[in-house]
């Protein structure tokens, strides 16, 4: 892709739709059973849904039985081969678009899908954009510092899209932070929501406590209460876009935006850090399929939050609350309960969110139905 800083105003669009997926691709660079572990449990979480999991290796491309993947030689232990999505895009008009120094592995997957390679000079990272569906044609919702790069008419033209809208950085990049579903309903992570509800569960526990004596309640309570100082704090010095400002952008460009506490973050280990956000939990960062219903699929990120406070399935009941619950509550209206599941891969995924950082979409990339 041709570089080239410009200046542009947003387009406002109509419409969004979320895809049916072929399948989704990742890339084997870790020598250890956890990514095979990851790669099953996407698997089985996915087949049931017409969904295919392909995992590449630098002998071949694995789509079931991933134990064996182990055996195969993993590819070069790189940011650029591991995080497939921004390294790796399936046009919607069948072509492959890979970075110019990786051709070799781009090559084989693209043979092995059968569709036409096509090198790049420099591959706009897929976890900046999302195409969306504005009646029948596709359009791109870009993340605005891509256009200090890119020229747009380039990514209209490498992209197949015909038209490109600009949103400010939620994030490092927009997949961290906003998930968009269909009919122009899109996900927002909202700091303050989180924090509204952890005080709620918080609130929770302490009435549940006024009427049973639990010391093991009273430890979470304990643990919930410095979790949401430690986040209050990161959100406070957090240096992007705030979730309030990007859900008025998305209004008005006619969706419907939705705040979800789907995050909290993990303090920087060094002073130096603070551009990259990392997680000890993300549901934004996520893969969604259309299935042949209309339905949604949504393959999410595992967090250990709710095993390390001790919040066991029994407990949830007891003080009605869990992270997984209150982000499933927050989005009933637009994915079933059921249709959400959380991926950990033995600890895998939590670990790429927390030391990436990056989850399920950032390991994967997309093959849409053509």
């Amino acid at each position: 892709m041709e570089i080239k800083r410009v200046q542009t105003t947003p387009i406002n669009f109509q419409g969004y739709d979320a895809r049916p997926l072929k399948g989704i691709v990742l890339r084997y660079v870790q020598g250890d059973k956890l990514f095979a572990e990851t790669a099953q449990e996407l698997h089985d979480a996915a087949s049931k849904n017409k969904l295919d999991v392909f995992v590449q290796t630098s002998d071949s491309v694995h789509k079931r039985d991933f134990k064996n993947i182990l055996r195969d030689t993993a590819l070069p232990p790189n940011p650029f081969v591991f995080w497939t999505q921004d390294n790796l895009t399936f046009t919607n008009n069948g072509k492959v678009l890979g970075n110019k120094f990786l051709e070799r592995i781009n090559e084989k997957i693209s043979n092995f899908a059968g569709r036409r390679y096509e090198e790049l000079q420099h591959h706009l990272q897929g976890g900046n954009f999302f195409i969306f569906k504005d009646k029948n044609t596709d359009k791109l919702l870009l993340g605005r510092d891509e256009l200090d790069f890119y020229h747009p008419e380039t990514l209209k033209k490498d992209l197949n899209v015909s038209e490109i809208c600009t949103l400010s950085q939620p994030d490092f990049h927009l997949d961290l932070a906003i998930r968009p579903l269909k009919n122009k309903v899109v996900l927002v992570a909202d700091d303050e929501t989180m924090l509204e509800q952890m005080a709620q569960g918080i609130n929770k526990i302490k009435l549940y406590l006024s009427k049973n004596h639990d010391p093991q309640i009273r430890l979470i309570q304990h643990q919930m209460e410095e979790l949401y100082q430690m986040h209050k704090a990161c959100v406070k010095d957090f240096t992007y876009t705030p979730a309030q400002k990007i859900y008025e952008e998305l209004q008005q460009k006619g969706f419907t935006p939705v705040k979800t506490p789907s995050r909290i973050f993990r303090p920087s280990l060094t002073s130096d850090n603070n551009d990259d956000s990392h997680f000890l939990l993300n549901y934004m960062n996520s893969v969604v399929h259309e299935k042949p219903d209309g339905s949604l699929l949504y393959l999410t990120n595992k967090s250990m939050l709710d095993d390390i406070l001790g919040i066991t399935p029994e407990i949830e009941k007891k003080i009605d609350f869990s992270f997984e619950k209150i982000f499933k509550d927050s989005v009933k209206d637009y994915i079933k309960p059921e249709d959400i599941r959380f991926i950990a891969g033995g600890g895998f995924v939590p670990k790429c969110l927390s030391t990436g950082p990056g989850g399920v979409h950032c390991l994967t990339a997309e093959i849409p139905k053509i």
